[in-house]
């Protein structure tokens, strides 16, 4: 074979499998995000109860710095904070099958985290993921 050719057959290999790697869950319908780098959680303490508090930010009905990933504790009490002063829609915690309408720019999901595995978050009508969640036992 040629040289060349082989090169390429090569240089293909490898961005199908760096793409096999690095990609998402695979239902991510989205064309290219970047993961954010700032941090998906935060743990705010209360008399009452420890609660996680995952915070995001949405623009142009796209997740500010990519799709967030968060990873909790089954049993953990959950708030999934949506915060978009330019988009309407319904942001929707699949496995979980919750919903919140985002309105005046916010919207909130408080829920316990009874189910492990790995769940996503979209914005529905959007069809955009906002969110890879791991709930680990």
């Amino acid at each position: 074979m040629n040289r060349s050719l082989l090169l390429g057959l090569a240089g293909a290999v490898a961005v199908v499998v760096l793409f096999l790697v690095f990609r998402s869950n695979g239902n991510d319908s989205s064309s290219t995000t970047t993961a954010s780098t700032a941090p998906a959680t935060t743990t705010t303490t209360t008399a009452a109860a420890k609660q996680t508090v995952i915070a995001i930010a949405v623009r142009k009905a796209r997740p500010v710095g990519g799709i967030k990933h968060a990873q909790v504790k089954q049993g953990e009490q959950v708030a999934l904070v949506v915060t978009s002063p330019d988009t309407t829609d319904e942001v929707h915690l699949h496995g979980y099958d919750l919903h919140s309408d985002i309105e005046n720019g916010n919207a909130r999901i408080n829920f316990k985290a009874t189910i492990a595995g790995r769940f996503e978050a979209e914005l529905e009508s959007h069809g955009v993921q906002i969110l890879d969640l791991e709930v680990t036992p």
